[in-house]
């Protein structure tokens, strides 16, 4: 009798699971969802440190005011910085200090201004903050170190023999004026128009809509600005600055409504911080607008203006 031979049926080969596929794939994703976020939020730190620089397009001379180009640099990091010395027939001086992406004489009717000082027997100091116009730098830190700008600019006044002097600062420039004001007792008397009073809290509100990302991304491009940049937005605290002042007369000024760069609870947190000086004033002036007080109120703003440094600025 014949005997059939069955041929052994190979092993089948293991598949892998499900489970496992959709494991690694789950962690790609992750991982690109990871690297998305951080080249993401690198990119918005780079942005957020890196101003527009506007090009200086006029001088004094177009109100017929004589001036003298000058050079001066920061403290501590040596940048160079340009600017214009405006003579008058006094000897004090006021410095004029501008807002972000801005530069000497691009704010609002800042030589406007400058002419009325000089009318008024003050000699002007304006300059392009690191990074902004004709000085030096690539990146600008909201006032972090925007204060040793000033600095250098007050050793300039002070080498040319200046011991009466004044700001007047808008914006940026009004929080840096701030900020360098407990280090620097020879600022004598701060207009401030529309500073704000803790960076950390204005950046939190404003980076979404800014940077067109939700509020998720907050952290992480925060982080890359001071781990690639060395921007520390919560270190950028005016009112805390306000607040060590003593009596050193302030006068803040901020438009009553429509200002969607420095909303208005930021003016009531230097408000809180200058309670205690009796030389501390709030104005809030009528009309709307980010700096725009002036144009708004051009008469009661210059009274205000003037009637404050001739009281302050002896």
């Amino acid at each position: 009798m014949a005997t059939t031979t069955m041929a052994a049926r190979p092993a089948k080969r293991a598949r892998p699971r499900l489970g496992r596929i959709a494991g690694i794939a789950g962690g790609i994703l992750a991982i690109l969802l990871v690297l998305g976020y951080l080249g993401m939020s690198a990119y918005v730190a780079n942005k957020l440190t890196m101003p527009e620089r506007n090009p200086v397009d006029s001088t004094p001379a177009a109100y017929g005011l004589v001036y003298e180009d000058v050079g001066f640099t920061s403290t501590v990091d040596n940048i160079p910085l340009r600017g214009w010395l405006i003579d008058s027939p006094g000897d004090k001086a006021i410095v004029m200090l501008h807002g972000q992406n801005q530069n000497r004489m691009r704010d609002e009717a800042s030589l406007e201004k400058a002419a009325l000082f000089t009318d008024n027997g003050y000699d002007v100091l304006m300059f392009d903050f690191r990074g902004h116009g004709e000085s030096g730098g690539q990146r600008y830190a909201f006032g972090q170190w925007e204060t040793r700008d000033l600095a250098g600019a007050l050793r300039f006044l002070t080498d040319r023999g200046y011991t009466t002097i004044g700001t007047y600062a808008v914006s940026m420039g009004a929080a840096i004026s701030l900020l360098a004001a407990p280090e620097q007792a020879e600022m004598r008397a701060l207009w401030v128009d529309s500073p704000y009073g803790d960076l950390g809290s204005l950046v939190e509100q404003r980076l979404p809509e800014s940077s067109g990302l939700p509020a998720i991304f907050n952290p992480g491009i925060l982080t890359a600005g001071r781990v690639l940049y060395g921007l520390d937005v919560y270190s950028v605290k005016p009112a805390e600055a306000l607040a060590r002042l003593g009596d050193r007369p302030v006068y803040q000024v901020h438009s009553a409504e429509g200002d969607t760069l420095v909303p208005l609870d930021q003016t009531r947190l230097l408000e809180q911080a200058g309670a205690a000086n009796p030389n501390f004033t709030s104005w809030i002036a009528p009309g709307a607008g980010h700096v725009q007080a002036y144009t708004n109120n051009k008469a009661e703003y210059t009274r205000r203006m003037l009637d404050f440094y001739a009281r302050y600025l002896q």
